[in-house]
């Protein structure tokens, strides 16, 4: 077992990464028991912490990315929800290069899409969101290094 604690908009995060059994997870977040599917394929973890993709807050382990790394960044950027809303598209995924304005997620609010993009260049290093998660104003839905 592998233990990481995540801040997420000033909220910890105590996540326990367990066994795995093919591309599924076991995954304590904050004491809650959660199985998780990895869609990339699983590796040892690397000093960073992986991200593993579930509700509430989690993330997905990454694939490696054949694609050129941007140049290094010594911190993180969160991408974060400008308003609340439904997930329902995740256009991006974990290792990806992404480019500054780049659409990351798109969320439903008030019956209007809204794109939530990347403020920067980098490598997406971590997805905290899925695919009908219900989303709060300046929840982070993304990591970036």
């Amino acid at each position: 077992m592998t233990a990481y604690k995540f801040r997420i908009n000033g909220k910890e995060y105590n996540v326990t990464v367990g066994r795995s059994e093919g591309k599924s997870l076991k995954v304590n977040v904050n004491g809650a028991d959660y199985d998780v599917e990895v869609e990339g394929a699983l590796q040892t973890p690397a000093p960073e912490a992986p991200a593993v993709k579930a509700a509430p807050a989690s993330a997905e382990k990454a694939a490696p990315s054949s694609a050129a790394a941007p140049a290094p960044s010594t911190s993180q950027t969160s991408v974060v929800s400008p308003m609340q809303g439904n997930v329902v598209e995740i256009c991006a995924n974990v290792g990806d290069n992404v480019a500054a304005g780049q659409k990351i997620v798109v969320i439903e609010s008030m019956k209007m899409e809204v794109e939530i993009s990347a403020p920067r260049a980098g490598k997406l290093t971590a997805i905290l969101v899925a695919k009908g998660d219900h989303l709060e104003e300046n929840q982070s839905v993304a990591s970036l290094a």
